[in-house]
């Protein structure tokens, strides 16, 4: 979903506020997102963060249940 539903790509990245960020030179290292993801489902459109997967994944976020409906059903998600 993060790479085939990308939408409102920005000009900077935001990074995950519950990872500590590591400086390494001039760059920060750490998980990053620059775009929102979108998906339909039950007739809305629903709009996350690109970084909502490492949310799930590593800090056990549960986004909402229709969100997480339409995700699944998905053709992208198969």
């Amino acid at each position: 979903m993060t790479r085939a539903h990308r939408a409102q790509q920005t000009r900077g990245y935001h990074f995950c506020p519950w990872c500590p960020a590591r400086r390494v030179g001039a760059r920060v290292d750490g998980p990053r997102g620059s775009a929102e993801i979108r998906v339909e489902g039950n007739g809305v459109a629903y709009a996350a963060p690109e970084l909502i997967a490492h949310y799930v994944e590593v800090h056990d976020y549960l986004p909402p249940a229709d969100f997480v409906e339409a995700v699944l059903s998905s053709d992208v998600a198969a």
